[in-house]
């Protein structure tokens, strides 16, 4: 026992305040993954103003744009390996990874 806490106690959090995560959502498709040069993002619940950023899996930002309006995204230029990729509104955010291999 550690502070009150037995060694096999797991705590559950609940959901974030305020934000939908739709991680598991089948609204976000991206292809072909893996990629070596664009990448199609396809947000079938396209509303408003998105924002996408893409992070390397040791967390450095790689990609940033706070009003993405394209339905591709160019990793010509991105090393090989496994990126995650964010997009998000005002009320919602959806994660996927993508390999880049050229």
């Amino acid at each position: 026992m550690i502070g009150g806490v037995t060694a096999h106690s797991v705590a559950k959090f609940g959901n974030s305040v305020g934000i939908n995560d739709l991680t598991t959502s089948s609204t976000l498709f991206i292809y072909p993954n893996p990629t070596s040069n664009k990448l199609v993002i396809d947000n079938q619940k396209n509303i408003g103003r998105q924002f996408l950023q893409v992070f390397s899996l040791t967390g450095q930002l790689v990609y940033d744009n706070q009003n993405f309006t394209s339905k591709t995204l160019d990793v010509s230029y991105y090393e090989n390996g496994v990126y995650i990729l964010k997009l998000s509104d005002e009320q919602n955010f959806y994660t996927k990874k993508f390999v880049v291999n050229h």
